[in-house]
């Protein structure tokens, strides 16, 4: 038996070379969509939005008070580096 791998832009899918093997993982993946996407519904209007926003706005606020900006860009330091890499 030959395997092979099926590439997409997604995700890498092992599969046989054989037209029936591939049809048949296919036709797996279409029968399990549905119930896949009642899924994805109900934990969508499972979310609590306004408490996500409101704990996300937390720990922004908590990293802005451990980290605050720095007062420059950063962009000498970089620019420093670049340098130091350069081939001569």
């Amino acid at each position: 038996m030959t395997f092979s791998l099926l590439r997409s832009n997604r995700n890498v899918v092992p599969c046989m070379l054989r037209d029936e093997a591939l049809r048949d993982y296919v036709a797996r993946w279409r029968s399990a969509a549905p119930l896949l996407q009642q899924v994805r519904d109900a934990d969508i209007r499972a979310a609590d939005t306004v408490a996500m926003v409101a704990s996300c706005n937390l720990l922004f606020r908590d990293a802005l008070k451990r980290f605050p900006p720095r007062p420059d860009s950063g962009l000498v330091e970089q620019q420093r580096w670049f340098n130091k890499l350069r081939p001569r």
